[in-house]
């Protein structure tokens, strides 16, 4: 499970929950221009880019980031209608590991980067046999335009997103389809309000949509981050909220809000504090990876 978000007032911030039952030790990683990531079709030199994601055998594998010209990409599970193929001749093949990067390695719009990624066959390669691939999707924006990004058993789907919320199955197309049963819904007082409260797929879309288009607050940079983090707030899964057949507890593993200007803010399931990293105070040239944790321990102000 997780939930994307684009808020816009005169700035666009983009952000995401991440839902899941375990972790892989994620972190806050900065990719630098000059830094091999080890991929196909790799271009010489690449675009700085900064989110979080868990770094294995010196590779980072994104769950979301931004880069240096503010294009932003999250991942999120897609598991009853994602269809990756084998490589094709003459295409060009991406793993889904490899996503984020090649988008955000090479585009500095999101137009740039959907019309690229018409061109784009998602294989079934998996990363290593330790890390088979995951059924994904793909939010993607900027400050003038957002993207669904689909692998659906036709091919690879790019259209706008004209929501700017994005959760897991079912495609987009349904999902828009969904939220036209709540176009009536106001947050008027003493309205009645139908609003779904569980945490399926569906009712996070409707939710998530209907707190951004009514969120209010003024035009600073603190207040869009920290509107944003509330809009989260309303999808957020707390422990016990969301049981698996299996018996694991899913929960909301960390939110984070992405700025068009290149920082990238986090806070954990157990840290409500917000720590961000500017991606404009880094050496964009550099050849070296740099990580920061992600802090897991609450952070109380005592005031006494």
């Amino acid at each position: 499970m997780c939930t994307a978000v684009k808020f816009k007032k005169e700035k666009a911030f983009f952000g995401r929950n991440l839902d899941l039952w375990y972790s892989y030790n994620e972190k806050i990683v900065f990719v630098p221009r000059g830094f091999s990531l080890h991929k196909k079709e790799e271009p010489s030199t690449h675009f700085a880019m900064l989110g979080a994601a868990c770094v294995f055998q010196g590779t980072p594998l994104f769950y979301d980031a931004v880069n240096e010209h503010g294009v932003y990409m999250a991942a999120l599970n897609f598991p009853e209608d994602a269809k990756y193929f084998p490589q094709k001749s003459g295409a060009c093949n991406v793993a889904p590991f490899e996503v984020i990067p090649w988008v955000l390695g090479r585009c500095s719009t999101a137009e740039e980067a959907a019309n690229a990624l018409l061109k784009v066959n998602v294989t079934n390669e998996n990363f290593s046999p330790e890390l088979p691939n995951t059924p994904l999707h793909w939010f993607l924006a900027d400050k003038d335009r957002t993207y669904a990004i689909e692998p659906l058993s036709t091919g690879l789907s790019v259209r706008e997103n004209p929501a700017g919320v994005l959760t897991n199955s079912p495609a987009l197309d349904a999902q828009i389809k969904n939220l036209g049963k709540y176009a009536g819904i106001s947050p008027q007082k003493g309205r009645k309000s139908l609003l779904p409260g569980d945490y399926s797929s569906e009712s996070r879309f409707i939710r998530a949509f209907f707190v951004k288009e009514n969120s209010l607050c003024d035009e600073s940079e603190t207040e869009g981050i920290t509107q944003l983090f509330h809009i989260l707030s309303a999808v957020e899964q707390p422990k016990g909220s969301v049981l698996l057949k299996t018996g694991e507890v899913e929960h909301t593993l960390y939110s984070s809000c992405a700025t068009e200007e290149g920082k990238y803010c986090c806070k954990t399931y157990r840290n409500s504090r917000i720590f961000a990293v500017d991606i404009k105070k880094e050496h964009l040239d550099s050849t070296v990876l740099k990580t920061w944790p992600l802090y897991r321990n609450q952070d109380i102000f005592y005031q006494n």
